[in-house]
């Protein structure tokens, strides 16, 4: 009897990627680990590969247009607004962020354009879990968010802290002419403007959870500090030129700086009212916002920097 042959396969692997982005009717789903341009950086810097997303020379994003847009994180809303609290969450600690177009009814959208759900990868076992996400850049930008939790059985216990100094840049160039009556002005501006982001948040909270009834107090409170200005240089030339004037060269040098105060508590409750998902949902929320210091200033100077006109105010 013959024996039949046999052959030796090699083997053979099949290697499969989730999608980075995925849609659903009212929302958008953005898987933070497949971002690799964000590696490193914050929620804002995975944002920015989503389409529908722009980002503009002062480093702050708009979204469909607008950055009326609310952000919560986990569910609930961040005590920061828009760009600030994207900055302060880091793409190492998020599991997928969520873009809801036509949020439900358990999300306050007062009128803005949408919500931007972080949502954040959270340990599930028994036990202690300390998370440490920190970045740094050549141009001075830091960042640090700690968290510390303990969960046993049905409860939950956690602190954490957030602190970010944002730097951004933009070079500014302009030339304009204006023609009247025989006489054309040409203008020149060139010059650099910044804006920067300095936040520090504390945070500290409780959970519990035994599959039908779920609690979640949570307390948060900090300060952010903004400043923005810009040094320019104006150059204004007229042709024909008036008898013994030509060209006519100034700076300007505008710093502007706010800081805020805030606190926030939340207090959401969820009763499971049978196996088919029926609930009943409780929440609560309280937000203080006080803007502790506003300062202005204003200078123009000409060549030889004595101070021509400006304002300077503050408001407390």
């Amino acid at each position: 009897m013959e024996r039949p042959d046999s052959t030796l396969m090699q083997e053979v692997s099949i290697n499969g990627q989730r999608q980075r982005i995925s849609y659903r009717l009212d929302r958008q789903r953005i898987d933070a680990g497949q971002v690799l341009t964000a590696q490193g950086g914050t929620a804002f810097d995975v944002l920015r590969a989503v389409p529908g997303v722009v980002v503009d020379a002062d480093g702050s994003l708009s979204f469909r247009g607008s950055q009326e847009f609310l952000v919560y994180v986990d569910g609930k809303p961040s005590p920061l607004s828009g760009t600030e609290a994207l900055q302060m969450i880091g793409a190492a600690s998020i599991k997928n962020i969520e873009i809801l177009t036509t949020p439900s009814a358990k999300y306050k959208t007062e009128g803005d354009v949408g919500i931007i759900n972080i949502v954040t990868k959270r340990s599930e076992t028994d036990g202690w879990d300390v998370s440490v996400n920190g970045t740094a850049s050549t141009w001075r930008t830091l960042s640090l968010d700690t968290k510390i939790n303990y969960r046993t059985g049905h409860h939950n216990i956690y602190i954490a802290g957030q602190g970010s100094d944002i730097h951004n840049k933009s070079q500014f160039e302009q030339e304009k002419k204006t023609s009247a009556k025989g006489t054309t002005v040409t203008s020149y501006a060139d010059g650099t403007r910044f804006r920067d982001f300095r936040t520090y948040i504390g945070q500290g909270g409780y959970e519990f959870n035994d599959g039908w009834h779920r609690l979640n107090i949570d307390l948060q409170g900090g300060r952010t500090i903004n400043p923005r200005g810009g040094d320019m240089t104006y150059k204004s030339l007229s042709q024909p030129s008036p008898e013994g004037k030509g060209l006519d060269i100034e700076e300007a040098h505008d710093r502007y700086k706010l800081t805020k105060k805030l606190f926030q508590t939340a207090i959401d409750y969820t009763w499971k009212l049978n196996e088919r998902g029926d609930e009943i949902n409780i929440n609560n929320r309280f937000r203080y916002d006080r803007f502790s210091e506003e300062y202005t200033e204003s200078n123009m100077f000409d060549l030889n920097g004595a101070r021509q006109e400006g304002t300077r105010g503050y408001e407390t």
